[in-house]
């Protein structure tokens, strides 16, 4: 059986929708507007995942299920990012878009009865991210012996009381050192 986590990512600053007269089937129409580097090569904004090219790179290699990929064409630097060289590259980014079962696929999106999303990791996406030191992942391991539409209204009542309540994921967690 496999093990499921709820997931929460850090946070990028900014993101947001721009015409790019592209094919959407190619490239994602947001911009991210980075005030400083982002804590991970995965992370989130308003409900929209984004991954750098090294785990793209892993996801797409491991074939991991539940997921799809488009191009972000504009990444840019924000006033707060002044404080580093004017001639910094920013590295390249994609939309990570959720798409598969929750509990079922590597990825998906757990619907409440109250009609709240929530992230839902399978073990073999998490140990992915974790080994490309994502380290600023929240979240904790699905119990399989409650119901889910309980799980999650207690997921959602911790949140609002404490939202910095759940523990970061590490690669002790899953790995042995060596």
């Amino acid at each position: 059986m496999n093990n499921f986590f709820f997931v929460r990512p850090s946070v990028v600053s900014m993101v947001y929708d721009e015409p790019n007269g592209e094919s959407l089937e190619t490239y994602s129409n947001l911009t991210i507007d980075l005030d400083d580097w982002p804590l991970d090569g995965f992370f989130t904004e308003v409900g929209r995942y984004f991954v750098d090219e090294i785990i793209y790179s892993e996801l797409s290699y491991y074939e991991v299920t539940g997921i799809e990929f488009k191009r972000i064409k504009n990444v840019i630097c924000s006033g707060n990012f002044m404080k580093y060289p004017s001639d910094v590259i920013l590295p390249a980014y994609r939309q990570l878009i959720v798409n598969g079962d929750a509990l079922k696929d590597d990825f998906g999106i757990y619907i409440s009865k109250n009609g709240r999303g929530f992230l839902v990791m399978a073990e073999k996406a998490l140990k992915i991210l974790l080994k490309r030191n994502c380290q600023n992942i929240m979240g904790e391991k699905i119990p399989s012996d409650i119901e889910k539409d309980i799980y999650f209204e207690s997921v959602l009542t911790k949140i609002k009381s404490d939202p910095m309540f759940y523990p970061y994921f590490h690669e002790s967690m899953f790995f042995k050192n060596k």
